[in-house]
């Protein structure tokens, strides 16, 4: 054997070193799983939800899906819809089935907004109130009007992400969506929901930073792309949007278009083609990994050739 092999061999088997090696992997697991820990308790909001609220007279229905981190329908999640009957804030629950999906239907109910709230396993809650823009000037007994609306968590692409613990209020939209995965081949998975059925086009244009902090740029990716005819409902649709940058100064305007009846319904959804629990996540074990990597060696040498 040859001596630089043999003086190798025989200072890794040292007990000092051996002992080292498994301490820095120990430390290297336990620093992961803190910064996980730390991770989770920054964003405990897991759960994402889109969908659309239907009233007619005094007739309401919530139509919804929850979405659970990994972006695909989560079961069991709890839903609670708060309106006004017989004078007076009533609430009513439900929980989504295996599809992900909710229904409730309520009769009775004076909605001149209505809240939804929604529970994480955690026992948190998070809270949004869909907002009736005519409410006071007609006779909400008699009224019909609909919305979409969404509550979107850090663990999805949006940048735009719900803020827990403030008051969410959304006006009246005939459509929304949540991107919730980006794929190496260029293809952009997002829920869309729409109350009215129609075409559906859309168009990504990149939002970049300036390096100097004075202000940034815009530049169109694409023309407008035709998706698909979509019924009204909840729908889950992959968009074509080609190869993105994955960048910290680079974000991304989805633009969808949902022509019904020769009327634009348009909604504006910022993006990244990562979701921020995974940037915070994947900078946070980069740091340890560093720091495991930079130190090791040094001190293996040090033991093995000291």
């Amino acid at each position: 054997m040859r001596p630089f092999l043999y003086d190798f061999k025989r200072s890794f088997l040292r007990l000092s070193t051996l002992l080292l090696l498994a301490l820095f992997t120990l430390a290297g697991v336990g620093l992961t799983a803190l910064v996980s820990s730390g991770l989770s308790s920054i964003t405990p909001y897991k759960y994402s939800y889109i969908g659309y609220a239907d009233v007619n007279g005094t007739n309401l229905q919530i139509v919804g899906l929850g979405i659970g981190p990994s972006g695909n329908p989560q079961q069991g999640l709890n839903v609670t819809v708060g309106v006004i009957v017989d004078k007076e804030i009533k609430y009513f629950s439900t929980i989504t089935n295996s599809s992900g999906m909710f229904t409730l239907k309520i009769e009775g109910a004076l909605a001149p907004n209505v809240t939804l709230q929604f529970s994480e396993a955690n026992g948190k809650k998070v809270e949004i109130i869909l907002l009736n823009i005519n409410q006071g000037f007609i006779n909400l007994a008699q009224e019909a009007w609909n919305t979409t609306f969404e509550y979107v968590s850090p663990y999805t692409l949006s940048t735009g992400y719900t803020t827990p613990g403030f008051v969410n209020q959304e006006l009246p939209s005939p459509i929304t969506g949540i991107p919730v995965a980006y794929y190496p081949n260029g293809t952009l998975k997002v829920f869309v929901a729409s109350t009215v059925p129609g075409k559906l086009y859309y168009n990504v244009t990149a939002l970049s930073l300036s390096n100097t902090g004075k202000g940034g740029s815009t530049q169109s990716l694409q023309g407008l792309k035709y998706a698909g005819y979509l019924t009204s409902g909840i729908h889950v649709v992959l968009l074509d949007v080609g190869k993105l940058e994955n960048s910290l100064i680079t974000s991304y305007e989805l633009d969808l278009n949902l022509a019904s009846n020769n009327h634009p319904n348009l909604a504006e959804i910022y993006f990244s083609t990562e979701s921020a629990v995974f940037s915070l996540s994947s900078q946070g074990i980069m740091t340890q990994l560093g720091t495991f990597v930079a130190f090791f060696p040094i001190v293996f040498l040090y033991l093995g050739y000291g």
